[in-house]
């Protein structure tokens, strides 16, 4: 009874992890949100799998070998390699489910590594499913007619499902060769769980069909029925799904290509008769960049004049309602639906403007492949600003650092705004004593140093006043100095710019900010810091 009652459990937990399965491939459904959370789900049901199954691990290195428990054992290791890491690398970009572990590792690296483990776990958990289901149904009295019938029933099934892993894109996440996954956000809940299910079913029936072969090659001669049938089967399935796939193919080139004789240049919409709230900025020539006198300016805003021809933009923020909408979920940290949408990348803006284009019918500006994005300029569809388009637009006719002319503070704008712009006027414009505290250790030989690493903690926003004592004592001209300080999430502030200005003849380092609890990486972090300063540990 509790050996029946244990197997009901682990078919549960199974079943599942199936299904959860199923809900983190389908990303454009769920949202980031739910699809963290539904990944910390999988990985609690992963764990509680292993443990219900702990006595495999006690009998791996137990009896004979065959090709059966061979492959299982490969695919169940290689199962749990790949859900670990898929695991790790999620939870390393974690917004919101476990937030804390956010940059555990390189967020590109994890990134690229999620995407394709992730899918790796995919097409491993259905060979893993394939593989016991001959298992499962053995004590079923099933006539070998019937079976047959039911194979080439679901081989048709699992070559439209080979079809939609190509059509997909699937095995260019496999392998790397992407580094973001090209979802439609457009395509019905039903559709893309529909789809992953014919896509999981291919390599559940080439485990099943993996599995059947080699339980056949143990029979004895005279017992071995139709031996050749699971590979005659395998092979049917693949080349379904290879040639839906050449066909779908030509069909979509043919449909491209007329379409492409029969789209008129003068059937463009015009933009100003969408109504979208979007204003017409008109155009004009201003000075890109700021003058070498701005405060916190960098080297490449040399001041440059640009014409900017008219061009439409909305005015407001795009919203987290607009945004859902349109594409499925909301990444947005300051969840309203009326804010303005934010945590989203640079591509994840082009993908919005291309829905948006398609929500109004207009012709989509960006192309999105494996290689890139390309912007088809004379597409009516919604675009990005250039640069020098948002720059026009936020200056407004302005030459001032802000185009409120002064800076703006925390009750004008919603920002932290504690750490004003140009606050370290407040204590380097002063130089009388109070400004500057009487050092009571001095360096004697400073001449003898080429090098000074250079400690402090950031003190609203810059550097302590004793920092300021030190700089002024002495000659820096020469010298390199090399930064690091401690925070409490202001990381620098602008105590860069202020020990540049105390010691303008010095050379600056590459600079290290810590966080005052210092992080699991911290080790790693002072390691790179003084190899990218050249300084032997």
């Amino acid at each position: 009874m509790l050996k029946k009652h244990n197997t009901m459990i682990r078919r549960t937990v199974d079943v599942c992890m199936t299904a959860l399965l199923l809900c983190l491939m389908a990303y454009q459904v769920t949202g980031e949100t739910l699809h963290e959370w539904i990944g910390i789900g999988m990985t609690v049901l992963v764990i509680l799998h292993q443990i219900l199954n702990r006595k495999w691990y006690g009998a791996m290195f137990k009896g004979k070998y065959k090709s059966y428990r061979m492959i299982t054992t490969v695919i169940s290791v290689l199962l749990i390699i790949s859900f670990a890491l898929t695991a790790f690398c999620g939870m390393a970009m974690s917004g919101h489910a476990v937030p804390f572990m956010y940059g555990m590792v390189k967020v590109s690296f994890a990134r690229s590594m999620h995407l394709s483990m992730s899918h790796w776990s995919f097409v491993l958990m259905g060979l893993h499913l394939g593989l016991h289901i001959p298992v499962m149904f053995a004590k079923l009295s099933i006539a070998d007619k019937i079976k047959t019938a039911i194979s080439v029933v679901f081989c048709i099934i699992a070559g439209a499902g080979l079809f939609l892993f190509i059509k997909n894109g699937v095995p260019d996440y496999l392998f790397f060769q992407v580094p973001f996954a090209s979802l439609d956000y457009e395509k019905s809940g039903i559709l893309v769980f529909l789809e992953n299910i014919l896509q999981l079913t291919f390599w559940g029936y080439i485990g099943t069909e993996t599995a059947v072969l080699c339980r056949n090659s143990q029979r004895k001669k005279e017992e071995k029925k139709n031996p050749l049938l699971p590979v005659v089967l395998v092979m049917g399935a693949v080349l379904l799904g290879v040639i839906i796939h050449m066909i779908s193919g030509n069909r979509d080139k043919k449909g491209a290509a007329g379409a492409g004789q029969k789209e008129e240049p003068s059937a463009k919409a015009d933009p100003a008769k969408v109504q979208d709230g979007f204003i017409l900025v008109g155009s004009g020539t201003f000075l890109m960049g700021s003058p070498e006198s701005e405060n916190w300016r960098i080297d490449d805003e040399v001041q440059h004049e640009v014409n900017v021809s008219a061009f439409y933009i909305d005015p407001y923020e795009t919203t987290q309602e607009e945004y859902e909408r349109l594409m499925g979920s909301n990444p947005g940290t300051f969840e309203g639906e009326k804010l303005p949408v934010e945590n989203i990348s640079w591509l994840d803006a082009i993908n919005f403007a291309n829905a948006k284009s398609k929500d109004a019918g207009l012709t989509p500006a960006y192309t999105v492949t494996s290689d890139g994005v390309s912007w088809d300029r004379s597409a009516e569809g919604y675009r990005l600003p250039t640069e020098a388009e948002w720059e026009y637009a936020c200056r407004a006719g302005t030459t001032t650092p802000f185009n409120t002319e002064k800076s703006p503070d925390a009750s004008e704008a919603n920002f932290y705004g504690h750490y004003p712009y140009e606050i370290e006027e407040n204590y380097f414009d002063d130089s009388s004593l109070e400004a500057r505290p009487a050092l009571t250790g001095h360096v004697e030989n400073m001449d003898e140093y080429d090098t000074i690493l250079l400690g402090y903690p950031n003190w609203w926003a810059s550097i302590p006043m004793p920092i300021a004592s030190f700089l002024e004592e002495y000659d820096f001209s020469g010298k390199r100095i090399i930064p690091f300080c401690s925070h409490g999430g202001g990381r620098f502030g602008q105590s860069l710019t202020a020990i540049a200005k105390l010691a303008p003849d010095a050379d600056m380092g590459e600079g290290l900010s810590v966080h005052y609890s210092g992080g699991s990486t911290l080790t790693e972090d002072i390691q790179a810091w003084l190899d990218v300063n050249g300084i032997a540990r």
